[in-house]
């Protein structure tokens, strides 16, 4: 075996790469890991794990793999238009990124994230060198396997200088933001998945709905494993993840979809019924296509298009979709209802009522530095933090 790995150490430049990244790290001062799902395609989190605590470095994701590493002292939270706000902080302070199995699809000439490459030196280190075919400012490209690389930089035992004054300036931002966008719904999504166990696998369709179970999974710290649409994007795809979750783990699954996404795949709920799967069904119902309602919202005003009830869009009943399909109902109207409800050990459907007109929040506007998420912090605070 010792072989082998010296054989795959001196191929695709696995050494350079552990060499760029120590040499980096040393003249760095506030550096940040930032992680993608090739982090757990290459199921390498618990050696970025050790990595972390070793070098005492933060660690930032994308949302999909924001499960990677959620219960680690040293994971701050994913990053994008939806961020949680203070991984946004911490990304706007870094002069080092080091990107592992992290695509940064974020627009190169974005308002709101090309001033942080171009400040801070970014290594991109991937397995697919065609990723390397998008340049990204100020960027050193290291084509290397992560489960080859991270090794190395173990046995390298790499370090850079105020270390802890960067973990405390990292840790003030999340105590002082982490709560600040909680709110009735998702306290309601936090209650529902209280009740599941820590390893129970939770699958998440496409829509609004899924940056509310995003953020409340955040606001819990929940480790469980978290199966996003990913780059399918495809509504109703939450339903046959869900059962391929069961049958992969033997684990009860909870499958987070929205009012438009359920109707999609509905067809599943039988095969869910017929074969006693245990899987709960959460319908975050607003009565409406939200995502595509803001959209029309932020270029027509009040004129929407089979996105609102008014204008055409319409659910069925679904405590009666749930009984003619054979699984249980239980309609969830808050947190402390959630915490009341008994979930059986077969299959059941939870359908939580959501405002039509709930807007998803926070959100970066088009044009704001990335740490400026709206709705808008207090100045004051802002500043402050803007400083550390």
């Amino acid at each position: 075996r010792a072989s082998g790995r010296a054989a795959r150490e001196d191929r695709g430049g696995v050494r350079t790469a552990a060499d760029e990244i120590a040499r980096h790290l040393s003249g760095a001062k506030r550096p940040v890991i930032l992680i993608g799902n090739g982090v757990k395609q290459s199921c390498t989190a618990l050696m970025v794990e050790k990595l972390a605590e070793q070098a005492k470095l933060p660690v930032l994701s994308s949302r999909i793999a924001q499960d990677a590493m959620q219960r680690s002292p040293f994971y701050f939270g994913f990053i994008g238009s939806h961020a949680l706000r203070y991984s946004a902080f911490i990304l706007s302070k870094a002069d080092l990124i080091i990107a592992l199995g992290n695509r940064l699809a974020f627009p190169v000439n974005s308002q709101s994230f090309r001033p942080i490459v171009e400040t801070a030196v970014t290594l991109r280190i991937d397995a697919d060198k065609s990723e390397f075919l998008r340049e990204v400012p100020n960027s050193v490209a290291l084509e290397a396997d992560l489960e080859d690389v991270l090794p190395l930089l173990l046995e390298k035992g790499l370090h850079y200088y105020g270390a802890e004054d960067w973990l405390a300036v990292c840790r003030q931002l999340k105590m002082e933001l982490r709560q600040w966008d909680r709110d009735s719904l998702s306290e309601t999504i936090m209650a529902v998945l209280s009740r599941f166990g820590g390893d129970s696998p939770i699958t998440v369709d496409v829509g609004n709905h899924g940056f509310w179970v995003s953020n409340a999974c955040a606001y819990q710290e929940l480790g469980n494993p978290l199966l996003y649409s990913n780059s399918f994007s495809a509504l109703g795809l939450a339903f046959p993840k869900a059962i391929g979750a069961w049958y992969g783990t033997r684990r009860p699954v909870l499958c987070f979809i929205g009012d438009q996404g359920v109707q999609f795949n509905i067809q599943e709920l039988q095969f869910i019924s017929q074969h006693r799967l245990p899987i709960t069904v959460v319908v975050l119902n607003n009565h409406s296509s939200g995502m595509i309602r803001k959209r029309e919202k932020d270029l027509y005003g009040t004129h929407f298009v089979h996105t609102t009830q008014d204008s055409g869009f319409g659910m069925p009943d679904l405590e009666a979709v749930a009984k003619a399909y054979g699984v249980g109902y239980r309609r969830i109207t808050d947190a402390e209802d959630a915490k009341r409800a008994t979930f059986g050990e077969g299959p059941c459907m939870v359908e939580i009522e959501v405002e039509e007109a709930k807007d998803l929040l926070p959100i970066l506007p088009k044009g704001n530095p990335c740490q400026k998420l709206l709705p808008a912090l207090p100045e004051e605070l802002y500043q402050r933090l803007d400083r550390l």
